[in-house]
């Protein structure tokens, strides 16, 4: 009896300690639940939390403007390119550059995988699906300041973001 009691009483506790969410974000008692944030300081945060944010966006039917994540995600001279072909009429831009493809549905981000990463330079694989298709792009960074930049973006063996905007 007494071990039925012991163990009523952790199950009990434990269930106290969890967190249940509803879709809102929210706690059952109305709360509002923060998502644990990605350590930015590392490339794979900046990563993360890149690929976290936008395909929430695009899951959720919301439109990306893809401006404001290169301001926030890339270094200067790849987001200055990019600003300058979004803005030309012969833009080689004709897809998402963050998922390369012109279409997107039911984004599922998968495997994040550090390829490469020395103090100031990293290259990660992100793995995703897109309408259960398996996708991955390669994001090249470097360190500038307190955190990591994005300054390529490699779809296939010869095939580059920075490639495509000279």
């Amino acid at each position: 009896m007494r071990a039925v009691v012991i163990i009523a009483c952790l199950a009990f506790a434990l269930g106290a300690c969890s967190s249940t969410t509803t879709a809102d974000g929210t706690s059952p008692d109305g709360r509002k639940v923060e998502e644990p944030k990605a350590d930015t300081a590392r490339p794979e945060g900046v990563v993360t939390e890149l690929y976290t944010s936008y395909f929430a966006v695009l899951n959720n039917g919301g439109e990306t403007q893809a401006g404001n994540y290169v301001d926030k995600y890339f270094a200067p001279e790849l987001a200055s390119k990019f600003a300058a072909a979004s803005n030309s009429p012969n833009n080689p831009i004709a897809f998402d550059i963050f998922i390369n493809a012109q279409q997107h549905k039911e984004l599922t981000l998968g495997l994040i995988k550090r390829m490469y990463e020395n103090p100031d330079h990293a290259t990660y694989e992100v793995n995703f699906t897109n309408n259960d298709d398996a996708q991955k792009v390669r994001l090249l960074m470097v360190k500038a300041g307190g955190t990591w930049k994005i300054t390529d973006i490699q779809y296939a063996k010869d095939l580059t973001l920075n490639g495509m905007l000279k």
